[in-house]
């Protein structure tokens, strides 16, 4: 069946917002780490001054990782597509086809082959379509599968990044948080008064 034009552009429309999703994460993620940085600095000051000490016990009960994303469901179609490209992808980058390759070309083929070896396995369509552009290879009519793949991938990401936004350290970096505020919550849930 021939992909009509206004598919590939629906397509090609989802595609972009992923991409752009996956650099919102990246960038979310890279913030995050920089605000933990300073709201632990700060917290530590807080309850040193403030008389408490942090209590484990607290910390695990209330730990959540805010990065984790759902897990991919499987599609019967897609996972036919992934094998496939991962095979091609794996004829052309596998580190005993490259190894008399030029040490800055087997590198980065070998990396090519792991990043796409763990994208088959975590079920990853969009990473292993992305690498068999970038190697030329053959890729697979557009099809609502990988339409509805992408926008549920998009939505992952997104809870994620809401997540990210919802923590303690990424609002008592926000330009108009009551830091006091946030710190005394925060060190009533993980913390104990030091007798």
């Amino acid at each position: 069946m021939k992909t009509s034009g206004k598919h590939k552009l629906k397509f090609e429309k989802y595609l972009t917002l992923l991409e752009f999703k996956k650099t919102d994460l990246k960038y979310h993620k890279e913030e995050h780490t920089e605000r933990k940085k300073i709201f632990h600095e700060d917290f530590s000051k807080f309850i040193a001054s403030h008389g408490y000490a942090i209590n484990n016990t607290k910390v695990q009960n209330n730990l959540v990782d805010v990065y984790e994303k759902k897990e991919n469901v499987e599609n019967p179609k897609l996972e036919k597509e992934c094998n496939k490209m991962y095979k091609e992808i794996a004829k052309e980058t596998h580190p005993d086809k490259n190894m008399h390759k030029d040490k800055s070309i087997s590198e980065k083929t070998e990396k090519t082959f792991l990043e796409a070896k763990a994208a088959k396995e975590e079920h990853d369509w969009y990473t292993l379509y992305s690498q068999a552009i970038e190697l030329g290879l053959d890729i697979p009519e557009v099809t609502e599968e990988q339409i509805a793949w992408i926008d549920s991938e998009v939505a992952k990401i997104d809870a994620v990044i809401q997540r990210i936004r919802n923590t303690f350290t990424w609002a008592y970096c926000e330009p108009d948080a009551n830091k006091h505020s946030l710190l005394t919550t925060y060190c009533m849930t993980v913390c104990n008064k030091i007798e």
